[in-house]
């Protein structure tokens, strides 16, 4: 028999039924704030489908297809199950990553709830440069975490936070030129 569009979507949402998304619903003036950080279109959509719970990470794929992904285990650290919140945050070579981040652009360590905090409700501390947005610098990290991520399953390199440090470094100063350009347009119009 044909499968119906409405069919799909219900057979869709019973995997997803009792996914709990990383953040809550969003309100107008914070939704109005994600829009509004300067980020390229990749970095948005990878911290959007996270805000709703749309991530690619082995527990889900592995409740969606059991005899294609054969553990929930991350492959980085083979430690945890690797959760949204584990895959872009917590596994123990991601916080070396933030660890950095945070060291370099906010001057500070991370406590415990900052990256979840910035993730779900975008609540940043200052950064070191006010002329670097602290939106900028959280979501082309997590871009540049997802690049690596997926570049050790589909072309075998290594997971290295000194990479993805390196790749983060570049976006942000790639943005941050971006941004001064816009910033001298708008000054001699």
């Amino acid at each position: 028999s044909r499968l119906s569009t409405r069919s799909y979507w219900l057979t869709c949402s019973h995997h997803h039924a009792n996914a709990q998304p990383l953040s809550p619903h969003l309100s107008s003036r914070q939704l109005h704030s994600f829009w509004s950080f300067a980020l390229p279109h990749r970095a948005r959509n990878v911290w959007f489908r996270g805000l709703h719970n749309k991530l690619s990470c082995r527990a889900l794929l592995h409740h969606i297809m059991p005899f294609t992904v054969s553990s929930p285990l991350c492959n980085i650290c083979q430690m945890s199950i690797e959760t949204q919140e584990h895959f872009l945050l917590s596994c123990p070579l991601k916080s070396a990553v933030w660890l950095g981040i945070w060291l370099e652009f906010f001057g500070t360590v991370p406590p415990p709830s900052a990256l979840s905090s910035a993730f779900t409700s975008f609540l940043f501390p200052p950064t070191l440069n006010p002329s670097i947005p602290a939106a900028s610098v959280f979501g082309l990290t997590i871009l540049a975490i997802w690049d690596h991520h997926w570049a050790l399953h589909f072309k075998s390199a290594p997971f290295l936070p000194s990479l993805v440090l390196a790749t983060a470094r570049k976006s942000i100063s790639r943005i941050c030129s971006e941004l001064e350009l816009d910033s001298a347009d708008s000054s001699l119009a």
